[in-house]
């Protein structure tokens, strides 16, 4: 697995399982934010104490999808904040990989953003957001 330290494939996922090595999955995974910090990385650690080994690694990575979707809507803004926007100037590590470092063209950037009239944008609190990472597509805070 690249830019771990070790193999998640084969690591015990359990209680056993040092907070360094969650954090640095979760890191790898969704790149490093203070809410994953703050919120994901203990709630993993609880739920390896408390539940029986998981058998795979995938069952890790639902596990982070389980905790991250009760999350409220600010969490879930910030962790979306906290990842680089597409097309970002600067990049890094996986996402530098994943973006690759070519420019972006601004046709490709605005694809990105959805057009639907009833965004809900955390970072300004309004309907309508047209920033790509800040949207929650679709949805309107209760």
């Amino acid at each position: 697995m690249a830019e771990l330290s070790f193999d998640p494939r084969t690591a015990r996922l359990d209680r056993s399982l040092p907070v360094d090595h969650i954090r640095e999955i979760v890191d790898t995974l969704f790149g490093h934010s203070d809410v994953l910090d703050q919120h994901l990385i203990p709630a993993i650690s609880r739920s390896l104490a408390q539940s029986k080994p998981l058998a795979r690694y995938e069952s890790f990575i639902d596990l982070c999808d389980q905790h991250v979707n009760e999350w409220d809507y600010d969490k879930k803004g910030q962790f979306l904040s906290g990842h680089p926007e597409i097309g970002a100037p600067k990049v890094t590590g996986l996402s530098a990989k994943e973006q690759g470092t070519a420019r972006v063209e601004p046709a490709t950037l605005e694809r990105c953003v959805s057009q639907s009239p009833v965004d809900y944008c955390l970072e300004t609190d309004e309907i309508g957001c047209r920033s790509p990472m800040r949207n929650i597509g679709n949805t309107i805070r209760d």
